[in-house]
């Protein structure tokens, strides 16, 4: 099957099947440290003293997931109020892991006059240990 370009995609040459471009990603100690600390300078609820976790905060993963989504399809399909990403996080993530991003077209129909493709994302450690799976319902315009 062939792999899906933001720039080129349309709901008519969407085929199930279809994948995203794979993403790579390296954690290391100073990668974690520098997400993390951003993800808990954003939180009110955050005391002045909190510690930076030295596992990868799982909200990072949303972030890989629309990366992926965002390879293979215009953002206005992400932001589209009508998608939907659900994301279960199996296993923590931690320095020296390498992850890989890989996702694939599941379905496509067309709801409501509302064009749907619906996609399988995989976030894998080098061991090929599942870390983390996605689902997607992206709404595509016209």
């Amino acid at each position: 099957m062939a792999t899906l370009w933001a720039q080129t995609v349309t709901f008519d040459s969407i085929e199930i099947g279809d994948r995203l471009p794979v993403i790579i990603k390296w954690e290391t100690a100073e990668t974690i440290e520098r997400y993390n600390g951003i993800l808990l300078s954003q939180d009110p609820d955050a005391s002045d003293d909190a510690e930076i976790s030295e596992t990868l905060d799982p909200r990072m993963l949303d972030d890989y997931v629309k990366e992926s989504l965002l390879k293979g399809f215009p953002s206005s399909s992400i932001e589209n109020p009508a998608s939907q990403i659900d994301i279960k996080i199996l296993e923590e993530i931690e320095a020296e892991d390498i992850l890989s991003i890989e996702g694939i077209v599941t379905g496509k129909s067309i709801e409501d006059s509302i064009s749907i493709v619906d996609c399988s994302v995989v976030i894998e450690r080098q061991d090929k240990t599942v870390v983390a799976n996605a689902s997607a319902r992206l709404a595509l315009d016209s």
